[in-house]
């Protein structure tokens, strides 16, 4: 980590944990070095800040251009990892961010459901994830958080002191999924996006339920 992302990560700890009782379960699960993609379900402008405090690693991800311009919040997210991707350029300039992120042996933290959830239930997942799971040849730690969307869901403004829980599954390693030509097996993506899917469900089940 650098001296600010550990500096604010360790004041801000005690905070959110107050505030929002935050639990974490299976830390263990978390490769302790190498690329990761960190798979979670979204439904809150609270999952980022949240998530990054629930690992000890540090984490990356990619934001929209013009949140960069913000005062005070385009220097905080950067400082914590945040890359920029513009409007109509976004998908190949953030397949090439996300590619060299991993090959500098970062933790991406991705959103499959591509949005934020309306009604706080997982959605149907995107293929972006397993595609470059795949690609770059990096496990998927799943993981699904809880207690954000009523603390926070879209249109209020300001949070409310809701109970979060973390659950982190165990890493999902990819086959390999490549063509003769070096390309990405578009049937193998689709199948994988269904596994990592179904495995995330699982962790979105109550602790007395879920079957991990």
């Amino acid at each position: 980590m650098t001296m600010w992302y550990r500096f604010v990560w360790f004041f801000l700890q005690p905070l959110v944990r107050l505030y929002f009782r935050l639990t974490v379960e299976g830390k263990e699960n978390m490769p302790k070095t190498g690329p990761v993609l960190l798979a979670s379900n979204h439904c809150s402008h609270l999952d980022p800040p949240l998530i990054a405090l629930s690992v000890f690693r540090r984490l990356t991800f990619l934001a929209k251009e013009e949140l960069f311009s913000v005062p005070v919040l385009g220097s905080l997210i950067l400082s914590f990892g945040a890359h920029p991707v513009a409007r109509g350029q976004g998908d190949v300039k953030a397949i090439r961010t996300a590619l060299r992120l991993l090959k500098e042996g970062d933790v991406l933290l991705i959103f499959p459901e591509g949005t934020r959830s309306e009604d706080g239930h997982l959605q149907i997942f995107e293929n972006g994830l397993a595609w470059l799971s795949l690609r770059a040849g990096v496990p998927v730690v799943p993981m699904h958080i809880t207690g954000t969307y009523e603390a926070y869901p879209k249109g209020a403004r300001f949070p409310r002191p809701a109970k979060v829980h973390v659950r982190l599954g165990a890493p999902i390693y990819p086959e390999t999924g490549r063509n003769e030509n070096n390309s990405v097996n578009s049937e193998r993506v689709r199948y994988y996006t269904h596994a990592i899917q179904t495995v995330m469900s699982a962790l979105a089940a109550p602790p007395e339920k879920s079957a991990l």
